[in-house]
């Protein structure tokens, strides 16, 4: 598998249920139920703060600019899989797989449309196209906050980019206000992600970053030792180099929709009906050193994007083909090549999937 069943990112969220006398969907993550009861939790409040992309491999590569978030670690899990903002974040709020919540990708091929859309903007990929899609409808999510106001308990997720200044000194603030009010704080921030995919990772830029993030965070738990603090990621990172899906014209005209979907680095294909067989075999001659190829049945059939009850649209969501990279290459729809990312995830490596829980002002 291309995550930890028993720990990863749904483990921690139905720990953190579990510990406040929720309901659960999947097993807990044993050593966080441990730490939790052992920090008088729910008598005690938790604030859970996701640096995204902040993965155990960029925390190591960065140990020297984050002391105290690195010297914090505690525990490694996995994120889930596909080990990417969308999906990940997704299942730690639900404490639900990709596979149940159809929150796969960046991006999706609706059914109902021809061009991808982005999740969490709920846009078309193409930006030309202005048209809004009800993403949360269409695939509807009951997240933490709700999950606890259904048990008369508050909870509160702020998001550091919807803040009106997007700050990080800002969202402590408001974790700051809103931790008088709530029993369960979870604080949200978009770095080191979006700095890693503009300047790679062991890049000065990220490492400036993430000192001040780790300074920040240090002083915050200080100033709250009365609230247990967790930190967490939700994926890794990893330089990437590219495969632009046009480079093969036999290979491209297989393709039964122009565009492919998910991520770069795993990556969702719909194939002609009359051309399965030669698409396999282009794929596999083409781009199998570089990644797992595995039709709609085989992905499904290894639970690549988790447990339990599946979506009812996941088989619709999927595409025909799945490409998982196992090293340094991703796709790119970039016809200029010239704007891509120089870090990603959602493929295999461990410096993608890896997550440490980082612990702040613990009794034990």
């Amino acid at each position: 598998m291309f995550y930890n069943p028993k720990a990863n990112l749904v483990s921690v969220s139905n720990s953190i249920l579990k510990a406040f006398g929720l309901k659960t969907y999947h097993p807990s993550f044993k050593p966080l139920d441990r730490l939790l009861k052992a920090n008088k939790v729910p008598t005690r409040k938790v604030i859970l703060i996701l640096l995204d992309g902040f993965g155990s491999h960029i925390q190591y590569v960065y140990r020297k600019e984050a002391p105290h978030i690195y010297k914090a670690r505690r525990f490694q899990i996995t994120s889930v899989y596909p080990p990417t903002t969308t999906a990940a974040t997704t299942s730690l709020l639900t404490g639900k797989y990709p596979l149940e919540t159809g929150w796969l990708g960046w991006t999706e091929k609706l059914p109902m449309y021809e061009m991808p859309v982005l999740m969490f903007a709920s846009k078309f990929a193409d930006s030309s196209k202005d048209t809004e899609i009800k993403t949360n409808q269409y695939l509807p999510l009951k997240e933490l906050d709700s999950l606890f106001q259904e048990e008369k308990k508050k909870a509160k997720l702020i998001l550091g980019f919807a803040l009106k200044d997007p700050t990080f000194i800002n969202l402590l603030a408001e974790g700051e206000k809103a931790l008088k009010d709530n029993d369960f704080l979870y604080l949200y921030w978009t770095d080191p992600d979006s700095s890693l995919h503009r300047n790679g990772v062991g890049s000065k830029a990220v490492g400036d970053i993430v000192s001040s993030l780790d300074r920040e965070v240090n002083d915050f738990a200080s100033k709250h030792p009365e609230s247990l603090i967790l930190t967490i990621a939700d994926h890794g990172h990893t330089n990437t180099g590219y495969h632009s899906i046009y480079e093969h014209p036999d290979f491209f005209d297989c393709l039964k929709n122009p565009h492919f979907f998910l991520e770069p680095r795993c990556t969702s294909f719909l194939v002609k009906d009359d051309k399965k067989k030669v698409f396999l075999g282009l794929a596999r001659k083409y781009y199998g050193s570089d990644f797992y190829i595995y039709s709609k049945k085989q992905a499904i059939e290894k639970r690549i994007f988790g447990l339990g009850k599946p979506n009812k649209h996941f088989k619709e969501l999927l595409g025909d083909y799945l490409f998982i990279a196992k090293g340094k290459m991703g796709f790119s729809q970039d016809l200029t090549m010239d704007e891509l990312f120089v870090s990603h995830h959602a493929g295999s490596t461990e410096a993608e999937k890896n997550i440490n829980i980082g612990v702040f002002n613990s009794l034990v």
